[in-house]
């Protein structure tokens, strides 16, 4: 690529606000940048300029890894260092009049009762930040989203000395899709932040060490442009103000509540009849309820765009955009539609 042409797409890329060219080395990367591409064109504004900053941060979390779960999820929210200060104070305002003991919120724990009064305020603080909170639920009967590797020949790899197929899979998938949204939204010379929870793919220091190591170098693959710094930590890294873990709380909801509602019998229903207007689903458990009626609202500065990967009976693979409805909408809302 010569000087002119580089400076050319350096000017497409902050003109745009999801950069989308194919590259043949990406596989089934690309046909994902598309999807993501026309769910812009479809809904202006949905995804955010978050170039205009320095440092970008993301925050992600995961579901699924249990046995019955049919959908591995993994969701991720993007935004700038430099524009969460608004959301920082009210956080902190919520937290000490609503979380005594330093509570941690999760999907998981929301049984507790002070968890619960304090989940929808946790909620509407965190739509103050100006980002996308952006989630990926990949079928379980797909073993593998790289076509060109197998599982079998990924475990020979020194980084994953000691790993067992599954958490190297989901390591893959996590560091792949990371790196296409920054090859998509991020700017040359930022700086770079992601915050992962502390799973079994993080679980030590040697894990988070190679981790670190593989995000760079596949990162590098995907990306069009240099970024300054690269830095990835886990809620090891919180300050003691849970600033770090309830931002990770956020991805954490999202991609328990996705679980919950891909694991109710109209699932397969709704991926395979697009455009299916559902009526709410009453087994649906009341906290997944609350949080589908935040995910819904789409008027807020941190944006939602949700995909679901499976493999129909044709064998091929299938992306679909999920939008979900809530009581906005109607009083007898659906909770989801796909478009």
């Amino acid at each position: 690529m010569s000087a002119l042409q580089y400076e050319v797409k350096m000017l497409q890329l902050r003109q745009s606000v999801w950069f989308e060219e194919p590259a043949p080395h990406l596989g089934a990367a690309n046909t994902l940048s598309a999807a993501i591409a026309g769910a812009e064109q479809r809904d202006p504004g949905i995804i955010p300029n978050l170039r205009t900053s320095q440092t970008m941060l993301i925050g992600s979390d995961y579901s699924g890894s249990h046995q019955t779960a049919q959908f591995e999820t993994i969701s991720l929210v993007i935004t700038n260092l430099e524009c969460i200060g608004r959301w920082s104070a009210h956080r902190q305002g919520v937290r000490a009049a609503m979380l005594p003991q330093q509570r941690r919120m999760s999907y998981k724990a929301l049984n507790d009762r002070y968890r619960r009064a304090a989940l929808i305020p946790f909620l509407d603080v965190a739509n103050e930040i100006p980002g996308l909170l952006v989630s990926f639920a990949i079928d379980k009967n797909i073993s593998t989203i790289f076509a060109d590797e197998t599982p079998d020949h990924r475990t020979t790899h020194p980084a994953f000395a000691g790993w067992k197929p599954k958490p190297i899979e989901r390591a893959m998938r996590i560091i792949h899709l990371t790196s296409l949204l920054l090859r998509g939204l991020s700017a040359p010379g930022q700086d770079v932040w992601w915050f992962t929870d502390q799973d079994d793919i993080v679980a030590n220091e040697h894990r988070l060490r190679s981790f670190v190591n593989l995000a760079a170098t596949i990162s590098s693959h995907y990306l069009q442009h240099p970024l300054r710094n690269l830095r990835i930590g886990t809620t090891a890294c919180d300050t003691g103000r849970r600033d770090i873990e309830d931002f990770l709380a956020i991805p954490d909801l999202a991609a328990g509540t996705l679980q919950e509602l891909l694991a109710t019998g109209t699932a397969r229903m709704i991926l395979d009849a697009p455009s299916l207007f559902l009526p709410k689903d009453e087994a649906i458990a009341a906290k997944a309820s609350n949080i589908m009626n935040w995910f819904a609202d789409n008027t807020q500065p941190l944006r939602r765009l949700t995909f679901v990967i499976d493999q129909p009976r044709t064998g091929s693979w299938r992306i679909t955009t999920l939008r979900a409805h809530g009581s906005r909408d109607s009083d007898d809302a659906a909770y989801a539609l796909i478009v």
